[in-house]
């Protein structure tokens, strides 16, 4: 493995540090597990009383209120049991990933640092993995009984020519759901939807049959776009498929061009907000819960929001069937990647000791820990089940989930505590994960690299949205949007799509 020089500080990266420094305070995200915290106290560590602690260092994305201080009684729980002294340092995600050109050339990475999947395919992080900035990973994972069970396909989605150079922060595989208002079906008698033409049905009834009862015509069947949702569902490609030699772009298929029919009819009966293209998330999230749109399409956390109907009755379900069978879209199954630096880490001694404290945060006593908190303060166990205590949940969320879940648990706790007690919601949350997985359909290029799509793919996708766009709102026809698709093709997708095949079918020789 490829050793680097240290080099100074840089201007840049001490400038961002002193503006940032205050993120190294307390912080909170969303949750729901449970188990017997008290192993985590540290009175039962994993690690070897003899053995001195390992002094670890770590950048790590953060998009909380106040990440906690050093010292503080989860840390001090989390490195009792690991056997370790943590350094963090937290920075907003955004705002680590604007450093992080500059830290690799600099070679002022720390042991540990983290980022998120949008620049796994960056130019810098693509050179930085094949020149040996990063540890190679892939020959030692197996060792470790914790992130060996992460899913094959959860490492093929961020391996470099079939090496992984860091280890995944695991999320569900398949996460995708809708949720929608129950109340408002039956207040029309209508059932619930099973496949992709009830869910179609379902929207255009919201804007159109004044489901609120308020003889108001004031609602929309959906807050953003389905079309991705509508394009799986009827089986289409999950951004892309491998078929007699070739990589097939999804908005070339019958399917996706079916979906996109269905979406530009909701936008011209009203079904779809005349602005959906250019709201900030805030704004379309207000649509959902202040009542005024019927069903949103998102990853399948529905109960992170309140309702400000507190009569509304939420359902969430993430398959619906089409005439083509039953499809839904796989995710990369993590939330961004932890990497370690051959400089920082200067031996494999001591990458295995880092990636064994990553694998002990997947022990069920820190998976408690890092999923529900502290027993007695933040659940209780009743009858071998925990029970959250709701007035200290949101401490939970600052302090404990996302500063050390969110951020740096390889293994996802959630699915991984005791028993739960749980709210309607928050238990189809887990329901619709182990729902979607059976059906769910990957990217095969995830993994993959085209050397155009690294130079190029920003303005080849942009090509793309617009012609989405305009075909949706009824600006273009489809003559117009499959002119574009051709523009893209000629502007790089063909040679992108020429690129990923030959990538995929030397992954299929291996």
């Amino acid at each position: 493995m490829k050793k680097r020089k240290l080099a100074s500080v840089t201007a840049v990266l001490l400038a961002a540090c002193m503006f940032l420094g205050a993120c190294s305070q307390s912080g909170g995200e969303s949750s729901a597990s449970g188990g017997d915290a008290s192993g985590a106290a540290g009175t039962e560590s994993a690690a070897s009383e003899s053995a001195e602690p390992l002094a670890i260092n770590m950048m790590v994305g953060f998009d909380g209120v106040e990440f906690p201080q050093p010292g503080n009684e989860i840390q001090t729980m989390i490195e009792e049991y690991t056997n370790t002294k943590l350094d963090i340092q937290a920075y907003p995600g955004s705002t680590l990933h604007e450093m992080l050109p500059t830290l690799i050339a600099s070679d002022e990475l720390p042991m540990v640092v983290s980022y998120g999947g949008s620049q796994l395919k960056t130019t810098y992080m693509v050179n930085a993995m094949k020149t040996g900035v990063f540890w190679d990973v892939t020959d030692y994972i197996q060792d470790y009984p914790n992130i060996a069970s992460i899913s094959d396909l959860t490492w093929e989605t961020f391996a470099i020519n079939g090496r992984n150079y860091g280890i995944p922060r695991e999320r569900g595989l398949a996460r995708n759901a809708v949720g929608y208002r129950y109340d408002w079906l039956e207040n029309l008698g209508m059932e619930e939807p099973e496949t992709v033409y009830d869910l179609y049905e379902m929207m255009l009834a919201f804007a159109e049959q004044d489901p609120d009862g308020n003889g108001q015509d004031d609602t929309y069947g959906t807050i953003t776009s389905p079309l991705d949702y509508f394009a799986i569902y009827l089986g289409a490609p999950n951004n892309w498929k491998y078929e007699d030699g070739q990589m097939i772009k999804n908005n070339e298929t019958e399917e996706y061009m079916e979906a996109l029919d269905m979406c530009r009819e909701l936008y011209a009966r009203g079904a779809l907000h005349p602005e959906y293209a250019i709201q900030e998330r805030s704004q379309y999230e207000a649509l959902w819960t202040e009542g005024k749109a019927g069903s949103y399409c998102n990853i399948n956390n529905f109960s992170q929001f309140v309702m400000l109907d507190e009569t509304a009755v939420v359902h969430a379900k993430g398959v619906f069937s089409s005439d083509n069978g039953t499809f839904t879209a796989a995710g990369t199954g993590h939330n961004g990647v932890l990497s370690f630096s051959t400089t920082a880490v200067p031996d494999e001694e001591t990458l295995k000791g880092v990636l064994n404290f990553f694998d002990k945060l997947g022990d069920p006593e820190m998976c408690n820990l890092l999923g529900l908190g502290i027993e007695g303060k933040h659940y209780n166990v009743e009858d071998g089940v925990a029970v959250p205590v709701a007035d200290m949940q949101d401490d939970f969320q600052n302090n404990i989930y996302m500063p050390y879940s969110a951020a740096m648990a390889c293994v996802y706790p959630d699915t991984r505590t005791m028993e739960v007690q749980r709210d309607e919601l928050s238990a189809r949350t887990l329901e619709i994960l182990e729902e979607n997985e059976p059906y769910a359909v990957a990217d095969p290029t995830q993994g993959l690299i085209s050397e155009t799509y690294t130079e190029m793919g920003a303005d080849l996708d942009t090509i793309l949205k617009d012609a989405v766009t305009k075909y949706i709102m009824g600006e273009i026809d489809k003559d117009g949007y499959l002119a574009e698709v051709q523009n893209w093709k000629d502007r790089g997708g063909a040679k992108v799509a020429e690129e990923y095949a030959a990538a995929y079918e030397e992954r299929l020789g291996e």
